[in-house]
């Protein structure tokens, strides 16, 4: 496994490889963060300098990481400070398996773009 938005090998994923790695996808996201304050980001944290790699993720993919690490890491300072999942939790039947919403059913396993992404069916659906 490598790091989403850098590609860093880093075993075993620590939490500053994680922050790091967040740093890096917001980089993509806002192109507000320079190269050197992400260099700066890595020696306070301890941890090796690795830049984002843009063949392994794009800038809308790069959003997605950094709402995701955000939320996981609840970084105050992050996406909607830490405590707004990027996406709804999973909902579960009476046995305990995951349930698909429909509209995410067509989708493929990996990543998808923009146009792929489910749109709620209040919003596919025409009254006639």
């Amino acid at each position: 496994m490598v790091g989403p938005v850098t590609g860093r090998p880093d075993q075993p994923v620590t939490a500053a490889v994680a922050i790091a790695e967040c740093w890096a996808a917001k980089s993509l996201t806002e192109g507000s963060i320079s190269e050197e304050e992400l260099k700066a980001a890595c020696v306070e944290l301890g941890v090796a300098y690795w830049p984002p790699d843009v063949e392994l993720i794009d800038p809308e993919e790069g959003c997605g990481a950094y709402q995701t690490l955000s939320w996981l890491l609840q970084w105050h300072d992050g996406y909607r400070g830490g405590r707004v999942p990027p996406l709804p939790s999973p909902r579960h039947s009476r046995t305990g398996s995951t349930i698909t919403p429909p509209c995410l059913e067509h989708l493929p396993q990996q990543r998808s773009t923009a146009q792929e992404r489910c749109v709620p069916p209040s919003r596919t659906s025409t009254s006639d």
